[in-house]
């Protein structure tokens, strides 16, 4: 099987000037420069070669992602042992009723977002981060995400999806 992901980071902002600009016919700026789009696959660098798309229900307000034993698709397992996260995307549905808080695991943590960092969505929240290889290798001791409701202790339930790829060399 070949994974080909295409990616977009875009905020596009339009600004009209309507003061007295004279000979301009045109008096919209538009703010896109920083705009990324592409893809990755298997030969891009970074490369991708692996995607797990996951609904975590969280249990009395938490779930681990073990990113070196994941579902895949038609209930195949995905390791990510010795690849790196390309790219992920959480998504809190705006039904939801609390946040969803992302950490590093307790045990074997995996610091996606540094060793003390935390990430906090609130419902209707939707964010892709994109590591271009500069996160850390999941290992044995590097592979879990903790998801949790910040302390509400519900069943609700997120959306993840992770790209991983070997690092480059």
């Amino acid at each position: 099987m070949s994974l080909s992901v295409s990616y977009a980071l875009e905020l596009t902002g339009y600004e009209t000037v309507d003061v007295g600009v004279p000979d301009v016919s045109d008096a919209e700026l538009v703010h896109d420069a920083w705009n990324q789009r592409g893809t990755l696959d298997d030969v891009t660098v970074p490369a991708a070669t692996n995607l797990a798309s996951l609904e975590v229900t969280l249990t009395a307000g938490t779930a681990n992602i073990d990113l070196t034993n994941m579902e895949g698709i038609n209930g195949t397992t995905i390791d990510g042992t010795g690849l790196k996260i390309q790219a992920i995307r959480f998504l809190v549905p705006a039904a939801n009723e609390n946040p969803l808080k992302i950490v590093p695991g307790t045990s074997n943590g995996y610091n996606l977002f540094g060793a003390g960092c935390q990430l906090i969505l609130q419902p209707g929240d939707d964010i892709v981060y994109r590591g271009n290889d500069s996160t850390p290798t999941i290992a044995s001791g590097a592979k879990i995400l903790t998801l949790s409701d910040d302390g509400a202790a519900d069943a609700e339930t997120y959306r993840v999806q992770i790209v991983m790829g070997p690092p480059t060399v």
